[in-house]
């Protein structure tokens, strides 16, 4: 708190300092569901924080394919791909799919 109340000051400004940048979309299908949860996973190698989003180590993916234990709803997940193999197959497309047509910017 104190430091929004800082940084307002110094700009001159009101308000919170990250709440207004939020987009909110409803999610109505499974379809778009697998895209959001890829898009979260790639999103660190699209603003060029790591060369290859499975080393991210703030991501999920790597605790989502691996059999440790998680308080992650990892079957759920999984579910949304039919399958683990199927989960790590969709990445990897659409991880090709975005490099070709460098969607990485």
């Amino acid at each position: 708190m104190s430091y929004s109340k800082s940084i307002n000051e110094q700009e001159n400004r009101k308000g919170s300092l990250f709440s207004k940048n939020v987009k909110r979309k409803l999610i109505e299908n499974e379809d778009y569901l697998r895209k959001v949860i890829y898009y979260i996973h790639f999103n660190p190698q699209r603003h060029k924080l790591v060369n290859d989003f499975r080393n991210y180590r703030l991501s999920s993916y790597q605790e989502i394919i691996s059999n440790q234990l998680s308080k992650l709803k990892r079957d759920e997940t999984i579910a949304f791909f039919q399958d683990i193999e199927n989960f790590i197959f969709y990445h990897d497309e659409q991880k090709e799919i975005d490099t070709a047509f460098n969607l990485e910017v």
